[in-house]
């Protein structure tokens, strides 16, 4: 006779609301700091410049810009780590992937446009910040607190 004996598995679960919010709260309110840092930064010996349907010739940088980008792109990546997890609980680690990725390939189009070299990389700088304090405030807010 075999003995055949039953292991209770759980399955992964999505993660409570409280810790989307702290996460995309710390994502917001980072990457607004980080990223008002490297708009000072980069505008320091002049103005960093755009170019956008409206101003093809380019235009100035306003940091109200800076700012809407930034808490509209943390607010997405939240999104679809909600998404990710509803769909398929405990995949973190892919959304992460895939909010590292996005923001990778954010980047050749920044380096393509018509502006100044240090425009583009103080632009590149901050899609980068953007994918990356989103990420690491997601993570943080999933630690243990004990």
């Amino acid at each position: 006779m075999t003995d055949t004996t039953i292991i209770p598995t759980t399955a992964p679960t999505p993660a409570p609301t409280g810790v989307l919010a702290r996460g995309t709260a710390l994502a917001v309110g980072s990457g607004l700091v980080v990223n008002a840092l490297l708009f000072a930064a980069g505008a320091a010996g002049a103005p960093t410049r755009v170019v956008t349907g409206a101003a093809p010739d380019g235009a100035d940088l306003t940091f109200a810009a800076v700012a809407v980008s930034t808490v509209l792109a943390s607010l997405v990546g939240s999104l679809a780590l909600w998404l990710v997890e509803k769909a398929r609980p405990g995949s973190f680690r892919a959304w992460a992937l895939l909010a590292a990725a996005v923001a990778a390939v954010s980047i050749p189009p920044v380096l393509r446009l018509d502006i100044d070299a240090a425009s583009a990389l103080t632009l590149a700088a901050m899609h980068l910040a953007v994918g990356a304090t989103t990420i690491t405030a997601h993570a943080w807010s999933r630690r243990p607190t004990s």
